[in-house]
């Protein structure tokens, strides 16, 4: 039997090399607002777009309410559209940009768990440009806004309507990401793309797309380190694979990793890909293992996917995927925890913050601290 569902619609995909070049036919750039990472402001593809939008900002690091507040004051009235060019955190400022145009107030009283506003979902036209396989953001609806300190958090602004009306993919704007960031943005794509597939609130839509990104990682991503030369045909691959765990994530929710690594986001300085990284191995080992010894009905199910992706990758069982996890871990020299000022005594609050999201096994805080110290 299959269970009854709901989906959030996205907005267009136009995917392929040189895709970029057709960006213009999208939206008048001479009414538009750049918002793009530095290093593709730095580069000779953003010469075009900088000399025709109205307005450019670059950004680095997640975006915080101030940054979003700052942007959306100097071009609220003049602004017709937002093409948002970079990573995670570009295209989170564009499309919180892009919403907060059309809204008033501060962004911050629009985050959940923050503020007390609910947003309207009013937003300009977003065109978001991915230049890392990471978070996925050019299919998901909300964007992540963070303030660090010994109070940060990392909440969303969220809407059906703030998914981007267009998500332009183009791999060959991937292939300059810098080796440390492109694995980083690896684990944070992978661990969403694995989380929603084992997600208490998976269906079959997101099982089948999110089958497909796992697959096509375990196929690609690690050619990506291991060869001489970056091919093409691999890094859209993965290209596509994060863009499918953003749409996954937005409809069957994500797991413990996730729960861990939104609150280290916010009170350390911790790339969020790292942070998944650092604790995605650990997370499913022990969600296995409790989970075999509960012997109940909805765990088996959950078994049998991660044995399924043990069997794809060469396997016999969990233990391959397991083993895979572990083997990026230790290759790509994902640091551990202690690496950001990370200690013990800094446990309580982490924990407190803390939550299994959708899970299929629902850690007590004893062993969400135990499963953290392990990744010290």
């Amino acid at each position: 039997m299959v269970d009854s569902f709901s989906i959030s619609g996205g907005g267009q995909l136009v995917f392929g090399p040189g895709r970029l070049a057709e960006l213009k036919s999208f939206t008048d750039t001479g009414s538009a607002v750049l918002i793009c990472g530095n290093s593709f402001l730095k580069s000779s593809r953003s010469d075009s777009l900088r000399a025709e939008a109205a307005f450019t900002f670059a950004v680095s690091g997640e975006p915080d309410p101030d940054l979003i507040d700052s942007i959306t004051e100097k071009i609220k009235g003049e602004a017709r559209s937002v093409i948002a060019v970079g990573g995670g955190s570009a295209l989170d400022t564009g499309k919180a940009v892009a919403a907060m145009c059309c809204s008033g107030g501060s962004v911050e009283e629009y985050l959940e768990g923050v503020g007390t506003k609910k947003p309207e979902g009013k937003t300009l036209p977003l065109i978001a440009v991915p230049t890392t396989a990471g978070t996925g953001s050019e299919a998901t609806k909300n964007a992540v806004i963070a303030r660090k300190g010994e109070k940060g958090y990392k909440k969303s602004l969220r809407h059906e309507n703030y998914i981007p009306s267009v998500a332009l993919i183009d791999p060959e704007l991937y292939i300059t990401c810098p080796a440390p960031v492109m694995a980083s943005c690896g684990m944070d794509a992978f661990s969403q793309l694995l989380e929603s597939y084992i997600s208490t609130k998976s269906n079959i839509y997101t099982d089948t797309l999110a089958w497909r990104g796992l697959t096509l990682f375990l196929d690609s991503f690690m050619d990506l380190f291991e060869c001489d030369e970056i091919d093409i045909g691999k890094m859209g691959h993965i290209a596509f694979a994060a863009y499918l765990s953003g749409i996954t994530l937005a409809n069957a929710g994500l797991g413990t990793v996730h729960g861990i690594a939104g609150p280290l986001g916010g009170f350390f300085e911790i790339p969020h890909g790292t942070a998944c990284g650092t604790l995605m191995p650990e997370t499913m080992r022990r969600t296995a293992e409790r989970l075999t010894a509960s012997g109940e009905r909805a765990g088996f199910d959950t078994l049998e996917k991660m044995d399924r992706l043990g069997r794809y990758a060469g396997g016999s069982d969990r233990n391959r995927l397991l083993e895979i996890l572990d083997y990026w871990q230790d290759k790509l020299d994902i640091p551990r925890l202690s690496s950001f000022g990370i200690h013990e005594d800094d446990m309580g609050r982490i924990v407190s913050a803390s939550g299994n999201k959708n899970n299929p096994y629902l850690f007590s805080d004893d062993e969400l601290t135990d499963l953290i110290k392990a990744r010290l």
